[in-house]
């Protein structure tokens, strides 16, 4: 185990004895925001519900939705309850798939940031600070928040990560593509394009 794993596990012990119990309403919202999504992406792409509507919902959901997989990554949805740790990971899990940042490679670029915080170096969320030099920054950071979650993870943990973690990952990022990639092959260009980017772009903006 690294020095790494060993100071964010101690970090989580030293939490936990802050935890109460099992954070119900949180899971609760999880599976109402997770249903929310799905059912209106659904509509949408069959046409039964106008991209007006879906887009801003779907935008709004993604949003909320961050909440959850940041609790997940902080092992605070289980509580101080160790039998409930599985529940903290699917929600993280189920999170991740709406919100499309994985939640193992994000679980390691946040606490990261938690351990370099504005630290110009070191702290991988330092270049938000420029998301309000243009009116194009916002979607700068958005994509870019995105892609840096992989991207910290391949520098900084593939390579001393259990193989395990890094097929998690790849599992992760084929669940949450494979499946909106669908929709396009199928024709639905329209809705994927304002779904799954233009909605995504603003529950990020939203976000950040």
């Amino acid at each position: 185990i690294s020095k790494t794993d060993r100071l964010d596990q101690q970090a989580v012990r030293c939490a936990g004895t802050y935890m109460g119990k099992v954070a119900w309403i949180t899971v609760t919202l999880g599976l109402v925001f997770a249903a929310v999504y799905l059912l209106t992406v659904g509509l949408a792409v069959a046409g039964l519900v106008p991209l007006w509507i879906a887009v801003p919902v779907v935008a709004v959901v993604t949003y909320l939705s961050y909440t959850i997989l940041h609790d997940a990554v902080h092992s605070s949805i289980g509580g101080n309850e160790r039998s409930f740790r599985w529940l903290n990971k699917a929600m993280g899990y189920m999170a991740a798939w709406i919100t499309m940042i994985p939640f193992t490679a994000h679980r390691y670029e946040h606490m990261a940031h938690h351990r370099y915080a504005n630290d110009e170096e070191r702290d991988p969320d330092f270049h938000m600070g420029g998301m309000l030099d243009s009116l194009l920054s916002p979607v700068r950071a958005a994509l870019r928040a995105w892609v840096s979650q992989v991207i910290y993870y391949r520098k900084h943990r593939w390579a001393d990560a259990p193989p395990r973690q890094n097929l998690v990952l790849c599992l992760e990022i084929a669940a949450a593509l494979l499946p909106r990639l669908a929709v396009f092959v199928a024709g639905y260009w329209v809705q994927g394009l304002a779904l799954f980017v233009l909605a995504w772009i603003m529950g990020a903006i939203i976000l950040i």
